[in-house]
């Protein structure tokens, strides 16, 4: 991919054009590894001129994203600019206007950086880590492990085994957690879609309530007790397979915990409803009690969360079906004061 460079001083400005998708996503990586070689302290910085841009989707921001990711490990900076009309709706609607700095043209693009570089650099700040857990990962259905899986486990920590003196409990637990081989002493994909985002504050977020919800429901009530939990749940879409763990999500049904699920489908509601009623479920959903805050739907196959963190930044990308322009809502349903008549019950 031509990419355009220009050079003016220590600043580079680069110009991708036309439309970058799964497949031309690859070119536009390639031709950005060489400038983003020298994108470091002291060296170039970036400017990438988006104006002939005409659209570009979840697999180009990734690239984008990774191509920031890089710049600032190196100490250089990377800067977005002149967002044609639709491209600029996609870095809003996906929030990566939170992720670059975004300037109107290159004229103020470069006026920024003769700027960065006339300020006092300063020691970077530690920004806390952020922690992905995986609590379900499969798509369509859930599956437990077969009578044979157990088994090929079983044969090839023997072999591994081989040799080695396990005489107590002690020396076995020691070998399969220290030695044994990943795929061996672990399983991993066996509950539908639900991933953890922890950020360092009190409150839980998830992608998804598939049906990995319930052991991580369980695994909070464990850990943290039975109540007083705020849970933000961002659903990328309202398929079953996405849903079907929420029935079984069993802080939703003890008082004095509050869950709000985000999407941007106007099916949202009724698709969680219609799951936590008769015939398909023993327990209504009758006493929910419904709340709204504005959500815009993304064209874009990502849904990017901005999470809670100072620094670190996480994106997933599960398949979306939206309209780009369309409004939606996000839903929230609270535990009321007793478990029998609904759903937030103060602390």
């Amino acid at each position: 991919m031509d990419l355009a460079p220009r050079r003016f001083a220590d600043t580079v400005v680069l110009r991708p054009a036309g439309r970058i998708n799964h497949v031309s996503s690859d070119e536009l990586k390639s031709s950005l590894e060489p400038f983003l070689a020298s994108c470091a302290t002291g060296r170039d910085q970036i400017v990438l001129d988006l104006s002939a841009l005409e659209y570009i989707s979840s697999a180009g921001l990734r690239v984008l994203m990774l191509a920031r990711k890089q710049a600032k490990v190196q100490g250089g900076t990377l800067v977005v600019a002149g967002l044609a009309s639709v491209v600029k709706e996609i870095f809003e609607i996906s929030k990566f206007t939170v992720v670059f700095e975004v300037f109107p043209g290159v004229r103020e693009a470069l006026a920024g950086s003769l700027r960065r570089r006339s300020r006092p650099s300063r020691p970077a700040e530690p920004t806390p880590p952020m922690l992905v857990r995986f609590w379900g990962t499969r798509g369509s259905l859930p599956v437990a492990l077969t009578t044979s899986d157990v088994q090929r486990k079983l044969v090839a920590a023997l072999v591994q085994a081989a040799g080695r003196r396990l005489d107590t409990l002690d020396q076995a637990r020691a070998f399969v957690e220290r030695e044994l081989d990943f795929p061996v002493s672990h399983t991993f994909g066996g509950s539908s879609s639900c991933v953890e985002l922890e950020t360092g504050g009190e409150d839980y977020v998830l992608c998804d309530l598939g049906s990995g919800a319930r052991a991580f429901g369980n695994h909070v009530l464990a850990s943290r007790g039975p109540s007083g939990h705020r849970f933000h749940v961002f659903m990328s879409h309202v398929h079953w397979d996405h849903i079907m763990g929420f029935p079984f999500f069993m802080p939703a049904y003890l008082p004095g915990n509050h869950v709000r699920i985000y999407g941007c489908h106007a099916e949202l509601e009724e698709a969680f409803r219609r799951q936590n009623a008769a015939p398909s479920f023993p327990w209504t959903s009758r006493g929910w009690r419904p709340g709204s805050s504005s959500c815009t739907s993304s064209p874009v196959a990502t849904t990017r969360l901005a999470a809670c963190a100072s620094g670190p930044s996480c994106s997933a990308t599960p398949a979306i079906r939206t309209a780009i322009g369309s409004s939606r809502t996000a839903r929230q349903w609270s535990t009321p004061p007793t478990p029998s008549t609904s759903w937030t019950t103060p602390r």
